[in-house]
């Protein structure tokens, strides 16, 4: 009887095919928003990337190229934060998810370095920002979460039900103040647009879903 009512196990490998899937091409759409976009507007909307494109303007442009090893440092010390409140399992996705995000944006920023799509940052700032927004929705609907302001906003949603593109809208209101002291008011515009469209793209992607159990 128990194996009657055991799935095939051709269709768990299709499910996890379909959720490595889902999670590469996710990671994949955030960091071309990330690397092609957000980072050569100087568009700070999008925790952890925000807080490294603040930082190379901080370091300076000599350290234009390491912009996934820049994420990946940030990304160790919230996925600390999250083993402390989250659990080992939280653990193990934040982790793989740093690894492939990180390393997608530090490969598309070696090949893309001297490549600007646009001078006008209004236009890169809603592109990277409905581009990364649909990767980061794409990726937490695999079940898998974000090292980050975004990994912190899907596990403070799963406690309270409030939607994860609401909690990272408050996140993000610190990293304006920050962004806005080291690169410029004008900025700090553009970055709250983009702070704002990628909330509202993640809301849809997921469903505008809540965690409550």
């Amino acid at each position: 009887m128990g194996d009657q009512n055991r799935p095939p196990k051709k269709m768990k490998q299709t499910s996890k095919a379909f959720i490595s899937l889902q999670l590469f091409s996710g990671c994949l759409l955030t960091a071309t928003g990330i690397a092609l976009f957000l980072k050569p507007a100087n568009v700070f909307s999008g925790g952890i990337p925000g807080i490294a494109i603040i930082l190379l303007n901080i370091f300076g442009r000599d350290y234009d190229p390491y912009l996934g090893v820049i994420m990946f440092c940030l990304q160790v010390i919230f996925l600390t934060i999250q083993l402390i409140f989250g659990g080992k399992s939280r653990l193990f996705k934040g982790m793989t998810t740093a690894l492939i995000m990180s390393s997608l944006v530090q490969t598309i920023t070696w090949f893309t370095l001297d490549v600007t799509l646009s001078e006008n940052s209004l236009l890169m700032a809603i592109a990277g920002s409905i581009l990364a927004g649909t990767g980061i929705g794409v990726v937490m609907n695999s079940g898998f979460n974000f090292a980050g302001t975004v990994g912190i906003a899907d596990m403070v949603s799963q406690k309270t039900g409030i939607s994860p593109g609401k909690v990272i809208i408050v996140f993000e209101s610190g990293i304006l103040a920050f962004g806005g002291f080291v690169i410029g008011l004008e900025q700090v515009l553009y970055s709250i647009i983009g702070i704002f469209l990628m909330g509202r793209t993640i809301n849809y992607v997921t469903g505008n879903r809540n965690h409550r159990s």
